[in-house]
C-alpha cells in the first residue's frame, strides 16, 4: 500500500508539474519549509478536490484539513487568512 501511495503522488507531482508549468517549484518558491502533508492539500486544492474528498483522501477530519489551509495561508503570506483565501492562492499559482 504504501509503496501504491508514493507512486500515485509521484504521478500526480509529475502531472501537475506539466500541466501547471512547474507547479512544485513554484509552490515552493513561495515557502520553501512546506511539509509533505501540506504539500499534498496545495495538490488537492490544485486540482479542485473538495474539502470532505481532501479530508477522506488524506485520514484527516474537515475540520483538520480547513485548519491546515489557514495555517499554511499564514506561513505563505506572513499573514492570517481564510482556507478559502489560500485555495484562490494555490488555484491562481
Amino acid at each position: 500500500r504504501w509503496l501504491g501511495d508514493v507512486y500515485k503522488r509521484q504521478a500526480l507531482r509529475k502531472e501537475l508539474d506539466k500541466t501547471y508549468n512547474n507547479f512544485t517549484n513554484r509552490l515552493y518558491q513561495l515557502y520553501s519549509g512546506m511539509s509533505l502533508i501540506e504539500l499534498r492539500i496545495c495538490y488537492l486544492i490544485k486540482i479542485s478536490v473538495k474539502v470532505t474528498d481532501m479530508a477522506k483522501i488524506l485520514g484527516r477530519s474537515k475540520p483538520s484539513v480547513s485548519s491546515s489551509r489557514k495555517r499554511l495561508y499564514k506561513k505563505i503570506k506572513g499573514e492570517d487568512g481564510t482556507p478559502n483565501e489560500l485555495d484562490e492562492l494555490i488555484a491562481d499559482l
